[in-house]
Order: C-alpha cells, then sequence, then structure tokens
C-alpha cells in the first residue's frame, strides 16, 4: 500500500493544480465587464503568498508548539539557507508568470505550453539538481510531450487569443516551466534534508510574499480606472481557493517527495494540462476554446503516449535494455 502513497500524492497534485489554474482564470473574469468588479492578477498573487506562509507557521507552530520561525530559520545550515532563497524567487517568477499568464492566455492553452515541456527540464533539473538517474523511458516519454508544443504553436497561429500581446505571453510563459522545475528539484532536496512539509512552504513563500507587498504597494500609487485589489465579497472566495487549491497540492507535493523522486514527478506533469482542459470545459463558459481545433487533439494524443511511456506503461522492458 506505501508504494501507491508517491502516485497518488502526485496524481492529487496535478488534479488539485490544474483546479487551481482554472480557478484563476475564472477570478480574473470580470462578473460585471467592469474594471471595478474585477479581482487584480497582482491582489490574488499577494493574498496567496501571504496566505500560504500564513498557513505553514500555523500548522508548524501547532506540530512543534512554538510561534517562531526565525531563529530555525538561521540555525539552517548556509547551503539550505541558500536553497530556501533561491526557491523563494523561483516560487515568485513561476506565479506570476503563472496568474497573468491565465490571465492573458487563458488556463488551457497555458497549461498546454507549460506541462508540455516541463517534463522535459524537470528531468534535467533533477539529474543536475538531484543527481537522479533517468531512464531511457523517462526521457521518450519527455520527447513525446515536448513535441506537441509545436502542434500548440501552430493552433495559436491559426486560432490566435483575443490579447494582443499574446506572443509576448507566448514567449514569458516558458519562464514558468523552466522556474517550477527548478522549484521542484530544489523542493525535494529539502524533503530530502529531513524538512518537513509545513517547514518547506513556510520558508518557501515569506520572500514571494514581501516581493509582492512591494509590488503591490507601488501599484497602488500608480493606479489608473483599473485598481489594483478586489471586491471585498471575493476575499471568502480568493482565501477559499488559496488554501484548497495553492497550500493543499504543494504541501501534497512534499509528501509525495518523501515517498519517490522529482523524476517519478515528471511523468505525471502532463496530467496536469488533460485536468485543465476537462475542468475548464465544465467550470468555465464562454471563453476563448483551443479545444475545437483539430491540432490540439494531436497534440493531446502525443501526451497521452508520452505519459505511457514515461510510466513504463509500454516498450518498457525494451527501452530499459537500451539504458
Amino acid at each position: 500500500m506505501k508504494r501507491f502513497l508517491g502516485p497518488l500524492c502526485f496524481v492529487s497534485f496535478c488534479l488539485l493544480i490544474a483546479f487551481r489554474d482554472v480557478l484563476t482564470e475564472g477570478l480574473q473574469i470580470c462578473e460585471q465587464g467592469s474594471p471595478q468588479d474585477c479581482i487584480h492578477p497582482t491582489f490574488l498573487l499577494l493574498t496567496w503568498c501571504i496566505e500560504c506562509a500564513l498557513l505553514a507557521w500555523l500548522v508548524r507552530s501547532i506540530r512543534k508548539k512554538s510561534f517562531g520561525f526565525v531563529k530555525p530559520f538561521l540555525h539552517l545550515p548556509r547551503e539550505q539557507r541558500l536553497d530556501f532563497i533561491k526557491l523563494g524567487i523561483a516560487t515568485w517568477i513561476v506565479y506570476v508568470v503563472t496568474i497573468y499568464g491565465i490571465g492573458k492566455l487563458g488556463s488551457p492553452v497555458f497549461n498546454l505550453i507549460d506541462y508540455c515541456i516541463m517534463p522535459v527540464l524537470t528531468l534535467l533539473t533533477a539529474r543536475l539538481i538531484n543527481r537522479e538517474r533517468t531512464f531511457a523511458h523517462h526521457i521518450a516519454g519527455a520527447l513525446f510531450s515536448a513535441c506537441g508544443i509545436v502542434l500548440i504553436l501552430r493552433a495559436l497561429i491559426l486560432d490566435p487569443p483575443t490579447d494582443p500581446y499574446w506572443r509576448i505571453w507566448i514567449a514569458l510563459s516558458f519562464l514558468s516551466p523552466i522556474f517550477t522545475s527548478v522549484c521542484n528539484s530544489l523542493q525535494k532536496r529539502q524533503v530530502d534534508q529531513k524538512m518537513t512539509p509545513d517547514e518547506v512552504l513556510l520558508y518557501r513563500f515569506p520572500i514571494p510574499a514581501v516581493l509582492m507587498a512591494v509590488w503591490f504597494y507601488i501599484a497602488k500609487l500608480y493606479e489608473t480606472d483599473v485598481p489594483v485589489g478586489a471586491p471585498l465579497h471575493y476575499l471568502p472566495r480568493v482565501l477559499l481557493a488559496g488554501a484548497v487549491a495553492v497550500f493543499l497540492p504543494l504541501w501534497l507535493l512534499c509528501y509525495g517527495f518523501i515517498r519517490s523522486s522529482v523524476v517519478e514527478l515528471a511523468r505525471y506533469l502532463p496530467l496536469i494540462a488533460v485536468f485543465t482542459f476537462v475542468l475548464a470545459r465544465l467550470l468555465l463558459k464562454g471563453q476563448w476554446n483551443l479545444v475545437r481545433l483539430p491540432e490540439v487533439w494531436v497534440a493531446a494524443a502525443l501526451l497521452l503516449v508520452g505519459y505511457l511511456l514515461a510510466n513504463g506503461l509500454i516498450m518498457r522492458r525494451r527501452v530499459d535494455k537500451t539504458t
């Protein structure tokens, strides 16, 4: 039974991340069509970063029966503190690109780009940062997934998004898989160094929270017709989404890393794109949808083949013999 806990955590992580991204798109849709009724992405980022840090601190305080967290951080080895600084900065970049990118491109499009290329990058960082061994079937699966990028870009050219700057956001969206892969490998290394999930998240989110607080303050100073905030009636759903779809999946990811490796995570990541398409169709209405283009269906088939290859469900024996 224990051997299924890692995969279960990873699949749950993928489902909740897809749910987070669909919610992110939905929360940025103005219900009344007016900027005054919208949730600004900067407000979303600030709220979720602070909430994740506070939730992690609360869990650690209950578990340790102590409210202190600065002194324990200072007592960590220097290399571990540096890893947390890198993790915090990388997390901030990932969340900025993701929240704004989803607002510009939509969650299905952004996640197809993000999670088609991420398995390749995750395998690369797992090898460079964690010194994990990669097998031929992992690499083959990742390459099949990456091939979907070409078809997605073709589909975007045939049926472009409504945002006039979509080409810039396509380019910026590649920052998300790069830095997410770094985050995954650094988070795995912290878990391997006997850090508990609440401690990893506690020290992961203060830097993004501080950076977003500065950004929010500057944005407020130069606020125009578009308010940099959100109506108060949105706050409960924003906080609920932060707890369920931001904090919880990262918590499960840490537990997955206790049982399994970053290389194993890489083979589940394309599921996020699949879950996103399903959830977007169920939860979002009247949005620009790329699913109707045939290139996207072919890309989805490549993702499925890549997933089966990476999981060793097809051709594993033959591939392993060549490793």
